[in-house]
């Protein structure tokens, strides 16, 4: 009876001699074992060169910021310099007066004839003085703003628009030649176009071309529409003292000036290299470029009536509809901002501890 109660015992008992224990890290608080989650795996050691109890912050890759502000949607907005020719101006100047007999006015009249009485002589010499001359250059400060439709690494379409205002002044005065004072007058030219358009912009090989300090190169083409808007101003200037003078003279002087309005469509072709350049984190960039642009503006109506070259300059024979080409070179600098949100990069902070070891060893005799 006793042997069967000893080997009883033996039979219970013995597997628990010689099992293994639990790891001991088993028996810590819940709160040390959720912070061992936190602890970089062994595997990552080499990886990472961590040391037991060093600390390392693992952070994201970098935002391609390029990608967030071109290679996605982005808004731009840009300003620019352009100088170039435009055959509106042209023909102005040419029928601008250069001389006295432009105004139907003598080099020479009586004064008793207007009813002036004289000190001296009863005859003055009127003479004609160029105040200010039309510039020679078609300098402007174009505005364009865009939005893309399709954007990528290699190929982006843009929709866009943009405003130019150009305007060019001529002043003169006609001197008696007895007098300080004299009648001044004004004829003023500008033209006002608003373009809407796409353009298509193509990535170029940094291999083949590429400018320094900037991260990407583009070859662009586009096409735009804009209504346009002339105008043609006199204004004429007289001192009382010179009123009986020059009133006879006034109808002539405004005949020699044109005054006239006009509203008219344009087409517009551009071609030009860009680069973009200081890219930001936020997603912002800088894009500055050179481009070429030839335009025809034609069917311009007044009161709907199509004006004619004679309505613009009256030194001109041309009795056809007024058209005129515009031929430019704009440098361009557009503030580029992706519309993408980007979200912000969250660092890691990660401990490396070394791996618990201390297990119990097996009991056996």
């Amino acid at each position: 009876m006793h042997l069967i109660h000893f080997f009883l015992i033996a039979v219970c008992l013995g597997p628990c001699a010689y099992s293994v224990p639990l790891d001991s890290s088993a028996q810590r608080p819940i709160g040390a074992a959720v912070d061992s989650l936190k602890e970089v795996p062994d595997s990552l050691r080499d990886t990472l060169g961590l040391k037991p109890g060093s600390k390392k912050t693992l952070r994201k890759q970098p935002i391609d910021t390029l990608s967030h502000c071109f290679e996605e949607p982005h808004v731009s907005f840009g300003l620019g310099w352009s100088i170039g020719t435009c055959d509106f101006f042209s023909v102005w100047q040419k029928g601008l007066p250069d001389s006295l007999q432009n105004f139907t006015i003598p080099a020479r009249i009586q004064l008793s004839s207007f009813g002036l009485s004289p000190n001296d002589s009863d005859s003055v010499s009127l003479r004609l003085s160029i105040d200010e001359q039309p510039s020679m250059y078609t300098v402007y400060f174009p505005l364009r703003g865009g939005f893309s439709l399709i954007a990528d690494s290699l190929h982006t379409i843009t929709l866009n628009g943009s405003f130019l205002f150009m305007n060019k002044v001529f002043h003169a005065s006609v001197h008696p030649d007895t007098s300080k004072r004299s009648i001044s007058f004004a004829n003023s030219a500008a033209l006002f176009a608003l373009g809407v358009g796409v353009t298509y912009a193509k990535a170029l090989d940094q291999r083949f071309f590429s400018i320094a300090q900037t991260s990407k190169s583009y070859a662009s083409i586009g096409i735009s529409l804009s209504p346009a808007y002339i105008s043609l101003n006199r204004s004429i200037t007289s001192p009382d003292t010179l009123a009986p003078l020059f009133s006879s003279y006034i109808p002539g002087i405004q005949a020699a000036l044109p005054d006239t309005r006009a509203f008219g469509i344009g087409a517009s072709l551009t071609l030009g290299i860009s680069s973009i350049g200081m890219v930001t984190s936020r997603p912002e960039a800088l894009e500055s470029g050179i481009y070429y642009s030839a335009s025809r503006f034609a069917y311009f109506t007044n009161n709907g009536t199509r004006i004619t070259s004679t309505d613009i300059s009256l030194a001109s024979t041309n009795a056809e509809p007024f058209s005129f080409w515009m031929h430019r070179i704009t440098f361009c600098i557009d503030f580029i901002r992706g519309t993408k949100k980007v979200l912000p990069v969250t660092p890691i902070t990660s401990t490396y501890k070394a791996p618990v070891t201390d297990r119990l060893p097996i009991n056996s005799k």
